[in-house]
């Protein structure tokens, strides 16, 4: 059932990826590991990138070990909230947390394709959808200093 004031009643599907490994790497080498993982393709559900059931994924990170000899990764305590309700404004908080105290920078980017110079290759974006704007919304979406991901949702995503 809803908690939506407006009702609403769809099909859906969530999946979650976890992606893990322990690498040991030589310390020093002067310049930037580039960790990454593809997997193709996503579901043909998908609204806001053109042709998602041939449109595979790339996720990748990026580690600097000449600068810190002991550095964590950011980390994320909250699942995402995968639902909202339309024309009510929302807060999204992902609890994005350095364990080392370190400053982190957020920002939406395209989403990235498995294509060739993975994982630097962005998917094509059905119009009027970008990486800066993936669904509809009336307020843009807002990256808060603290974290948090304001906007209010324009029709059911």
């Amino acid at each position: 059932m809803s908690s939506c004031p407006n009702g609403g009643n769809a099909n859906y599907g969530i999946q979650r990826w976890i992606y893990e490994a322990t690498v040991s790497l030589p310390a020093g080498c002067g310049s930037d590991w580039v960790f990454y993982n593809t997997d193709c393709c996503r579901s043909s559900a998908i609204d806001n990138i053109s042709s998602p059931g041939g449109t595979g994924s790339a996720f990748y990170a990026r580690l600097d070990n000449t600068l810190a000899s002991c550095n964590s990764s950011p980390q994320f305590t909250n699942l995402p909230q995968m639902f909202n309700c339309v024309n009510q404004p929302t807060l999204l908080n992902l609890g994005i947390v350095d364990p080392d105290g370190d400053s982190l920078v957020i920002e939406l980017t395209n989403c990235r394709s498995d294509g060739t110079g993975a994982p630097n290759t962005s998917v094509t974006y059905s119009a009027p959808y970008s990486g800066t704007s993936p669904f509809p919304t009336l307020s843009g979406i807002l990256i808060q200093s603290n974290g948090l991901f304001s906007y209010i949702p324009a029709q059911a995503i």
